[in-house]
């Protein structure tokens, strides 16, 4: 049952966010754009939240995690087309509760968190930054590079002995989870201002469906947005786990909310919710879940940096 659970739990934590890919916008009223200024740091958090609740038979497991980031960008260049942002993560926080195991990790304490385990990876990125190229024509992230620092920083998990950094899987494992493509994806839907209309998108595997994102603007700078399956058909399959004991779903359920307040060029705020249901059959055992996800972005600062001032 433990397996399960933490298959499910790495499903809902990689799909806490919900990505778009090949976005189809039927383009009414375009809300108030993205705009950086040469020189700026703007700080932002970020945090999702993830509630799995799962009935096997009489038994109920409940589990919540949460990841809070301190991240700032700062804006190093800046052109009628692009940004060129330096991000830099300024602090982690991280949490999972579950039946029979409770762990937690926050970077501002001095010692090492690398063992706290299912989470204690995730302090390897605080520090780490990215070179990211926001598009200002298209509104969303063009391209990022730097990704070998944090592929680099894995390697602290393991022993130098131990394996062949080019053939352990586990490093293999831990380029694709941050690998160049992930990565944009992650930041382009945390940078991702008010859209307009419509938008029909791809989810991130393993759900990998089709959802339509539809906006409504507000009374202010804030636009809202509902989010539900682009199709009504039948509820789909979705393989949560290959291999000989493969795991395969039924989509019961998916809609969602949120909304993006937009200040002054800026995301000021933003929030959302997505919730899931799902049914399926692992070994022998039927297996009903709930996934609920919520994440919140807020800005807590902008100022113009010297030049004597580090990045982050």
């Amino acid at each position: 049952m433990r397996h399960c659970l933490l298959i499910l739990l790495h499903v809902c934590l990689c799909s806490s966010i919900v990505c778009a890919e090949d976005v189809a916008n039927n383009n009414a009223a375009a809300p108030e754009k993205l705009q950086f200024k040469a020189g700026y740091v703007y700080k932002y958090v970020y945090q999702t939240e993830q509630l799995v609740n799962q009935k096997i038979v009489d038994d109920e497991i409940k589990t919540q995690s949460t990841i809070t980031w301190q991240f700032a960008l700062f804006c190093s260049k800046n052109t009628a087309k692009e940004a060129h942002l330096k991000l830099s993560i300024i602090g982690i926080m991280a949490s999972i509760n579950a039946p029979g195991f409770k762990h937690d990790i926050d970077t501002s304490r001095k010692e090492s968190q690398l063992n706290v385990p299912l989470i204690g990876h995730l302090s390897l990125l605080n520090g780490k930054g990215l070179d990211l190229f926001y598009d200002y024509q298209q509104q969303r992230l063009r391209s990022l590079s730097g990704a070998d620092s944090i592929h680099k920083a894995f390697l602290k998990l393991y022993p130098r002995d131990e394996f062949e950094e080019k053939d352990d899987p586990r490093y293999l494992r831990a380029k694709q989870q941050y690998s160049d493509k992930n990565l944009l994806r992650l930041w382009r839907e945390i940078l991702r201002p008010a859209g307009s209309g419509d938008e029909i998108f791809k989810l991130e595997e393993p759900i990998g469906i089709e959802a339509k994102r539809s906006w409504k603007p507000g009374e202010k700078n804030d636009h809202t947005f509902t989010l539900t399956r682009a199709s009504s058909k039948e509820a789909p399959m979705i393989t949560l786990q290959v291999g000989p004991n493969a795991v395969k779903a039924q989509l019961q359920s998916l809609s969602g909310s949120g909304a993006v307040l937009m200040k002054e060029q800026c995301i000021s705020q933003a929030k959302g919710q997505v919730k899931a249901q799902l049914q399926f059959k692992a070994l022998t055992q039927d297996i009903s879940q709930s996934v609920e996800s919520n994440w919140r972005l807020q800005l807590t600062e902008i100022y113009e940096r010297k030049e004597t001032e580090p990045e982050n």
